[in-house]
């Protein structure tokens, strides 16, 4: 279903959290519910990479449509190649 996480994320989220109690870095870090990406580039706005709550690989479909440091060939082919992973 749409939104839901694979059975292995929450074991991978308690490896990382592993990971950074040994790295003293917890309190540093913030985990999100969604990933939104800030891209930075010189003399231009942010572009943002953010999921959605489609499945993968369709959960970053339409923020590669928006990525402004793309061009719209390279956003198609982007989003051709992510649809080919699925098989």
């Amino acid at each position: 279903m749409a939104g839901q996480r694979p059975a292995r994320v929450p074991a991978l989220l308690h490896r990382y959290r592993e990971l950074l109690e040994r790295l003293g870095t917890t309190s540093e870090t913030v985990l999100q519910d969604r990933l939104a990406i800030p891209v930075l580039a010189p003399g231009r706005p942010a572009a943002w990479v953010r999921r959605n709550g489609l499945p993968a690989p369709l959960h970053l479909g339409a923020s590669l449509l928006r990525y402004r440091h793309l061009s719209v060939s390279q956003r198609l082919a982007a989003i051709r190649a992510a649809l080919a992973l699925t098989g």
